[in-house]
């Protein structure tokens, strides 16, 4: 068995982490049941009652129900770990490749979505699997033991299955709304977050409001809160049946006070499957946030793209009649052979950035790009050959070696300290050293050459470059020209930026220029 999630095949099941879980509520259950026939039988039972098995057997039952319980939470979050893992790495390699659409989107298939799959057998199928098989478990002890409460408890189980699949489709609805809730939160979040350098221009800056998805969310958690008073509800009415029923049959046997012992206990060991069911919820959202039809396009759409795939190199970039969505720049048309320096200058807010997001496919645009004179790539489409470093690079929360291998999986040890020491980053010199949360935070300049790091070691064929001297001091910038200008010596480099270092061998100039003005590139 495996499950499919966005071209991963998770193949390990956690079946031993299931057998587990149901292992560790049947015991649990079973020393409620022994330990209501041992009370009942000690009430009635002569001198010679053998009152120590029965307490070696609760004792054996405890020790089963905690080994169990333990092992089941190390296999299965064990499972979990690696699941999340295999997830969040192949939705990460297929983002780098294709254009993102909306960040707080990908932040959340990253984030929540990915949990949310991985947690399903660990979260859900373990909780419910062990609650039904306990409830079936109890049936063929009535049948065999009680009876006469048989009938009794087959309608508590069918009712507790009727409130069980009536919870979910209601629920189904109210996640239905919670993702579209949280999904609109974390886009007025990150627009807020990337508008903060003109807050001050707003008159009246609020900050986004998450009163309608804390709102939904406690719906959710009131509507399973009820479920579990309905539950105790009926299994008090099962015990006021269960005890008239065998009094009234003269049923003296200690054995009958398990089935009312059990019914006391429903909400509390059956119970719980409720509070599961927002589990079940999130893993049927992400599953399809991670495999929509939309998704397997894509990937179709570049596996058959041969004019893109089959390019063993960039050797010449043209673009035509190019223009960023958004920009306020006018229309580009230049071209770039390789090997070649092309520095983008232009005025702030201009769209410099823009133009580097869109030549990488990140942003939509209209025009051409056409590679080796003869590749058309329009649209959003995304080209392997191209590395894109953006103003402030992102800085994975793992080692220094994680964060140099994203650009290049094949690399060795020897590759990594050579072009920290050419990016007098010596003071990086561990690559087992943790960055970013929990570990060590970089500087403003530090990110900047750890990203320039990921060029050097890369093997793209056309790197850009957005502010790569920016927050940078004399020092540094003239290291990092001479760097830029290693790597324009035999591929295309194209820098964006408000700076031109002397010691930057620029070879070709494009001034980005608003409609009313000449563009002198």
């Amino acid at each position: 068995m495996s499950n499919k999630v966005d071209g991963t095949f998770i193949k390990k099941v956690p079946l031993l982490a299931l057998f587990l879980a149901v292992v560790h509520a049947l015991s649990g259950l079973a020393i409620l049941m022994v330990s209501a026939w041992f009370i009942a039988a000690c009430a009635v039972s002569g001198v010679g009652f053998n009152y120590m098995l029965p307490a070696v057997v609760i004792r054996a039952l405890a020790l089963i129900r905690i080994s169990s319980g333990y092992a089941e939470m190390w296999v299965g979050h064990k499972h979990l770990l690696q699941s999340l893992s295999k997830l969040r790495l192949t939705l990460f390699a297929r983002m780098k490749n294709k254009p993102t659409a909306s960040t707080a989107e990908e932040a959340d298939k990253l984030t929540f979505h990915t949990e949310a799959v991985a947690s399903i057998w660990v979260g859900w199928v373990a909780q419910n699997a062990s609650a039904w098989i306990s409830a079936t478990g109890i049936m063929l002890f009535t049948l065999w033991f009680v009876p006469l409460l048989s009938s009794l408890w087959l309608l508590f189980a069918l009712i507790s299955f009727a409130l069980f699949v009536v919870i979910i489709w209601v629920s189904v609805k109210q996640a239905r709304r919670l993702a579209v809730l949280r999904l609109q939160l974390e886009k007025d979040i990150q627009f807020k977050v990337d508008s903060v350098d003109i807050w001050h221009l707003y008159k009246n800056n609020t900050l986004p409001i998450g009163r309608g998805l804390y709102c939904q969310i406690r719906a959710i958690k009131q509507l399973q809160k009820g479920a579990e008073w309905v539950l105790l509800i009926i299994s008090l009415s099962g015990v006021f049946v269960a005890i008239p029923s065998l009094y009234t049959a003269q049923y003296y046997e200690p054995i009958g006070l398990v089935i009312p012992m059990v019914l006391l206990a429903a909400p509390d060991w059956f119970g719980r499957i409720f509070a599961t069911n927002i589990r079940l919820l999130d893993y049927l959202d992400g599953s399809k946030a991670l495999t929509t039809k939309a998704l397997a396009k894509e990937t179709k759409a570049r596996l058959n793209d041969d004019s893109i795939v089959s390019l063993a190199r960039v050797t010449s970039l043209t673009l035509s009649h190019f223009l960023p969505l958004k920009a306020k720049h006018q229309q580009v048309s230049v071209e770039i052979t390789s090997p070649n320096l092309l520095l983008i200058k232009g005025d702030s807010g201009i769209g410099k950035s823009r133009l580097l997001q869109a030549m990488s496919g990140f942003i939509g645009f209209d025009g051409d790009v056409i590679f080796n004179n003869q590749v058309r790539a329009n649209k959003l489409t995304v080209n392997q050959h191209i590395l894109f470093t953006e103003q402030s690079p992102y800085c994975l929360s793992g080692t220094l070696r994680d964060n140099l291998l994203i650009a290049n999986p094949t690399i060795n040890d020897e590759a990594c300290f050579a072009v920290l020491k050419r990016l007098q980053l010596s003071s990086l010199s561990n690559l087992d050293q943790w960055l970013g949360t929990n570990g060590r935070n970089l500087s403003g300049g530090e990110l900047k050459r750890l990203g320039l790091a990921r060029a050097i070691l890369s093997n793209a064929s056309v790197v850009l470059l957005d502010e790569p001297f920016e927050g940078l001091d004399i020092n540094n910038i003239e290291n990092v020209s001479r760097i830029i200008n290693e790597l324009a010596s035999e591929r295309i480099v194209i820098v964006a930026s408000h700076l031109q270092p002397e010691h930057l061998n620029i070879n070709k100039t494009l001034t980005l220029s608003t409609p009313i003005e000449r563009n002198l590139g």
